[in-house]
């Protein structure tokens, strides 16, 4: 009996190398530095499914809230984030609006077409600007969000160092998938 549980052990620590060896694979492939960021602590941000912790608090009462988060395996081509109002809509991945990394343009696809307003625009880019809590990637939200989508998304990964647009209520403009 004792040699059987030594097989067992020594089998799922293997099984635990090798899955540390492709979690530090997929954050080199993602652009994180593994001996910068710990691979238990990336782990645990996939886990927490593409999205900055938290809420985003829109009005003063704290009542209007927003949730960012990036889908994984996402097609098209086109690096996006997701803005959604409730825990029950990003559960459904639904009814959220989805806005573009490099370009000041919502990408409306699937059951994501909303539009934010004035007041959650501002409060999302606020967010974004911000520096974020303790231990994880990037310099501001902003950066982490883009860690999270090229974690998710290999294929489409953009730059780490790509500028936030300038996201104006007043000037964003649409494009839809297949376009």
């Amino acid at each position: 009996m004792e040699k059987s549980n030594k097989g067992n052990e020594d089998y799922i620590e293997e099984n635990q190398k090798l899955y540390m060896e492709g979690v530090i694979n997929h954050m080199i492939e993602a652009g994180i530095d593994p001996s910068i960021y710990d691979p238990k602590d990336y782990i645990y941000f996939q886990e927490m499914a593409g999205r900055i912790p938290g809420q985003v608090k829109v009005d003063k009462k704290e009542q209007e809230i927003m949730i960012l988060a990036v889908g994984s395996d996402e097609t098209g081509g086109v690096a996006h984030f997701h803005v959604f109002r409730s825990e029950k809509d990003l559960r459904a991945w639904k009814n959220g609006a989805c806005i573009m990394f490099e370009e000041n343009k919502y990408f409306d696809h699937g059951d994501n077409s909303e539009t934010l307003t004035k007041d959650e625009m501002s409060a999302m880019v606020k967010c974004l600007k911000s520096k974020p809590d303790t231990n994880l990637p990037g310099s501001t939200y902003w950066q982490y969000l883009i860690y999270l989508w090229n974690g998710n998304n290999f294929d489409f990964s953009i730059d780490i160092n790509t500028p936030m647009p300038d996201y104006d209520y007043r000037t964003i403009e649409r494009y839809k998938e297949g376009e």
